[in-house]
């Protein structure tokens, strides 16, 4: 018993450590131990995932098949190889390490071969093996009750039969009716078919067991058997649904996330101990399983069944000492015959116990070793099938046992304050179930966090265009969402400064531009505006926009992430880049891939909203035609940081507007704390990496802020940091409120979502160029939002709201 004890005991171990080999989660608690000092590798190979997997537990398989190999034909203990199977413990833990260190030795091909096709058959083989024993199960249960009672009549066997049937026909009842109350509702109709085919399948078989047909042939059948299969196969049902992913809302354990982790772990024991228990009666017990049958070995004696039910009323070794008592009274044999028999006795497996063994062993020692492989195969398998990295569990633990590929309704590519407040919304709808991918290792790094952080009025763009209606609504849906959540925002009003009479007229136009679009401004007089701001100089006038605000932009986002994935219908998955784009024949959703070629994942769609912000276009190129391809512009914008605590002026202060700039004009802006910055300067790079502050931009920053500030103490002035703002073309301007409002009207409103071509806010140079947030002609399901930057951040939620429409139209 020891033995075999052990020998589960060590698939239990392997079990549990592939588990945790499926992800990174174990290999980077080991770099942590090392104080991240170095990286883990496995000879050139990641020791996490689905090969990894496969490699520890063909390696312990390899061990049980030498283990078969070198105990054919031992038929007893007296053999000398029987010791392999019952001793030396330390030496084949360190082959069983040993075997596990070789497998990172071979090819990662080999095994993929092997988890593909070898393995998968030997799973079936032991899955066929553990439908035999229920039945065998089941019946040695209802015999074993049925003897004691008509032998012995006993009323407690009696009662234990009786209860033991109701309990697991009560039991198979109330997991059904759970699973139609938790798992079965409305839009769920795979589970809700799972369930009722079990449902009718119990009734089925119980109605079986006691058709007189079936009585007249073995009269022992009966609802006893039927009973441990009702429960067994309810059991598995509930394990089924339990275990699929939520995509369609069906799955209330998923959503609970503070027990998820708890659940995924219970779950992973549970099943380990349920599959080393189901290898070990599988290898010892049974007729099928070579215990009987070919005459060489000895069948399990009633004193010898192991699963505790039968008192032996008399041992083999006191039928032994009889014997030999008789035949020394007889003559037959000496009395020191005797004293050899005591010797006998006082051998064992070299650890106290009695040896049972001598005569034939209780069970074919190399099918035993046998089916331990099959249930190595069966591991894997179990572990692998259907493997996505779950990108919702990346670097904790994956679940065991789901049941189909990794399927969301839809995906939002981008975790920016725009894709978080898009996956938001889209999490607020019932019976759908949202991913957003995040190629960094945290939220919003890219623009959304490196900006001024200003709530904007919507001022400076055309009337019609998408960046002056979103810019409107979302400025009103953001301080709204502010007051009710208390993120931390100040509505501080803002002052567009003019010095000379051109620039006092380009600021009457934007005056009157507001005034078309319902966005309050005022003339602030001289007198006043020496007043409150004496340090600002405005030699031609002041236009105040009083709706102009500033808000703790990372507080925001951490909302609307917390929002989005306590919906319960919404997960982030950080470090995910997407690197494929791939739409489903027959308008079946988009592949999209994950990671690099050569860890790449898959993760299917029915809906996909492009918001990567700097990789917007790189992603829509992925799927688009060449023809309807984008190319990405980026003006980098450095900020400064200001030491000094005079001049700090209480408003937010803007140059006034300039045609055929990139941006606003290097402004005061002021955060939460009333610490003042200026910028963002503009200048042309090449790529969104670019996030170095360049010296060089320093003397033209403090002359143009010494325009309006000028008692500015220059040597307070330093570089702070640098944001990249996504264009859709070269040197394309801010707005076009006013003289460049004609050139602006060409690109952008309701022409922008058509997504025919890549005409929509031009390929061309120069001029305004609008939002791009459209459902692509061609390809169902999928939103492109390109060009996403300022005012991006104000107009979030109303962007949010806009993708909500395009697909809820």
């Amino acid at each position: 018993m020891a033995t075999r004890i052990a020998y589960a005991l060590i698939l239990l171990v392997n079990s549990i450590l592939s588990w945790v080999m499926l992800t990174d989660w174990a290999i980077r608690k080991l770099e942590h131990l090392a104080l991240d000092y170095m990286k883990l590798q496995c000879v050139g190979h990641d020791c996490y995932g689905f090969v990894a997997v496969h490699r520890i537990n063909f390696a312990l398989g390899t061990f049980h098949v030498l283990l078969a190999i070198l105990l054919l034909g031992v038929k007893s203990s007296r053999n000398g190889r029987a010791a392999i199977q019952n001793g030396f413990w330390g030496p084949k833990i360190i082959a069983w390490l040993g075997f596990i260190v070789l497998s990172f030795l071979i090819p990662d091909a080999f095994f993929i071969a092997w988890g593909n096709y070898v393995a998968y058959a030997l799973a079936i083989c032991f899955v066929l093996l553990g439908l035999i024993l229920l039945v065998d199960l089941a019946h040695t249960w209802a015999e074993y009750c049925l003897d004691k009672i008509e032998f012995h009549d006993s009323k407690a066997w009696r009662g234990l039969l009786i209860g033991s049937t109701l309990g697991m026909y009560l039991g198979a009842f109330a997991l059904t009716i759970i699973m139609y109350i938790f798992f079965a509702h409305g839009g769920c109709s795979m589970n809700q078919a799972a369930i009722s085919v079990n449902l009718v399948l119990l009734l089925i078989i119980s109605f079986i067991s006691v058709h007189p047909a079936v009585q007249e042939s073995n009269p022992r059948a009966g609802l006893a058997q039927s009973a441990m299969v009702a429960i067994y196969c309810t059991y598995l049902t509930m394990s089924a649904v339990s275990m699929e992913p939520d995509d369609k809302h069906c799955n209330p354990l998923i959503r609970g996330r503070g027990t998820r982790t708890v659940s995924i772990v219970i779950g992973a024991i549970v099943t380990m101990l349920t599959i080393a228990y189901t290898t070990t009666r599988a290898a010892t017990q049974g007729i099928a399983m070579g215990s009987k049958g070919n005459g060489s070995y000895s069948q399990l004696g009633n004193e010898e069944v192991e699963h505790g039910l039968v008192t032996p009323t008399s041992s083999r070794r006191e039928m032994r000492a009889e014997a030999l008592r008789a035949a020394v009274e007889s003559g037959s044999l000496p009395a020191s015959a005797l004293d050899e028999d005591d010797d006998d006795d006082d051998d064992d497996d070299g650890h106290g116990g009695q040896d049972d063994e001598k005569g034939a062993t209780q069970y074919n020692y190399s099918l035993f070793h046998f089916i331990f492989l099959l249930a190595t195969a069966w591991v894997a398998t179990l572990l692998t099938t259907n493997l996505q990295e779950d990108p919702t569990t990346s670097g904790d633990f994956q679940p065991v046992g789901r049941t189909y590929w990794a399927s969301w309704v839809k995906i939002v590519i981008g975790g920016g304050v725009v894709g978080l407040a898009i996956a938001r919304k889209l999490s607020q709808r019932e019976g759908t179930t949202t991913l957003l991918l995040e190629r960094h290792k945290a939220v919003g790094t890219e623009t959304s966090s490196r900006n001024s952080e200003v709530i904007h009025a919507g001022l400076y763009y055309p009337a019609t265009s998408l960046k002056t209606r979103l810019c409107v609504r979302g400025k009103e849906l953001l301080y709204a969402l502010c007051e009710e959540k208390h993120i931390p925002h100040a509505n501080t009003g803002k002052w567009i400064v003019a010095q000379t009479q051109d620039e006092w007229a380009a600021t009457l136009a934007l005056h009157a531009h507001a005034k078309d679009i319902g966005v309050p401004t005022r003339i602030v007089s001289r007198d006043e505006a020496r007043r409150r701001e004496p340090d600002v100089r405005a030699d031609a006038g002041v236009l105040e926009s009083p709706t102009t605000g500033i808000v703790d932009s990372h507080t925001l986002m951490l909302y609307l992430v917390s929002s989005f994935e306590d919906s319960g219908r919404g997960d982030v998955a950080l470090n995910s880049a997407v690197t494929g784009v791939e739409a489903l024949g027959g308008g079946d959703g988009y592949r999209i891939v994950v990671g690099a070629a050569s860890d790449e994942n898959s993760i299917t769609a029915s809906t996909v909203i492009n918001s990567a912000g700097h990789g917007a276009c790189d992603v829509s190129n992925l799927l688009l035609p060449p023809h309807r391809h984008r190319t990405p512009y980026f003006a980098k914008g450095t900020y400064f940081s200001y030491s000094a605590s005079h001049p700090r002026p209480s408003t937010l202060v803007y140059p006034a507007p300039s045609s055929g700039l990139g941006g606003l004009g290097t402004h005061l802006t002021l955060d939460l704390s009333g610490r003042a910055r200026f910028g963002p300067d503009v200048e042309w790079v090449d790529s969104a990496s670019d996030l170095s502050p360049n010296a060089a931009r320093l003397p033209d920053a403090l002359d143009a802020i010494a325009r309006y500030l000028p008692g500015l103490d220059r040597d307070a002035v330093g570089l702070d940091y640098c944001g990249i703002r996504p264009k859709l073309a070269p040197r394309a301007a801010v707005g076009g409120s006013s003289s460049s409002e004609s050139v602006g009207d060409e690109n952008h409103g309701d022409d922008a979502e058509k997504g025919k071509d890549g005409s929509a806010g031009g390929k061309g140079g120069g001029g305004f160029q609008d939002f791009v947030i459209r459902a692509e002609e061609g390809f169902p399901g999928f939103v492109n939002l390109l060009g996403i930057e300022s005012p991006g951040l104000t107009s979030s939620l109303a962007i949010a709201e806009r993708v909500d429409t395009l697909l809820y139209p």
